[in-house]
């Protein structure tokens, strides 16, 4: 696998999958960037599943979902940014993306996914809408990243 870079064509609405773990990008261990134009709305699941090399991720604008193990062992996935359009996070989208630092959670997710963030050992920085917390850092915390995040505590 050699590619590096790859730009899919503005006016492409839906980048496919054919499952899970089967998404058109999926081990595509050389992809380094990927440019997604405005035009998309769909990204499938486990479309970039195990794309090691890739660092960081801009979804569009109109994309609602970020479905199940999209960017699963994407382990080099330093950063990402998740429009104001999201509603829901699926199960293991953001799983075993090791260098994943930062994620900022907007006030439009209402439903994450279990694992979602499972083995993100270097996420130190989110920032969670007050409507999830109590849906989130059972997720984050309790059993995916343990110590490793510091939260404030409110009296």
């Amino acid at each position: 696998d050699t590619i590096t870079k790859v730009i899919i064509s503005p006016g492409i609405e839906e980048i496919e999958s054919g499952g899970a773990s089967s998404g058109v990008f999926t081990y595509s261990t050389a992809l380094k960037e990927i440019i997604i134009p405005d035009t998309v709305v769909k990204i499938g699941p486990g479309t970039f599943w195990g794309c090691k090399e890739l660092k960081k991720v801009n979804i569009p604008k109109k994309v609602d979902t970020i479905s199940e193990r999209t960017f699963g062992f994407c382990t080099n996935l330093e950063s990402i940014t998740i429009p104001s359009n999201v509603t829901s996070i699926g199960e293991n989208a953001f799983g075993m993306c090791k260098n994943l630092s930062s994620i900022i959670i907007p006030s439009s997710v209402t439903s994450i996914g279990t694992q979602a963030f499972s083995e993100c050992r270097n996420l130190l920085n989110i920032t969670i809408p007050i409507n999830m917390i109590t849906a989130v850092i059972p997720i984050l915390i309790a059993r995916y990243i343990g110590d490793h995040v510091p939260l404030p505590v409110n009296p």
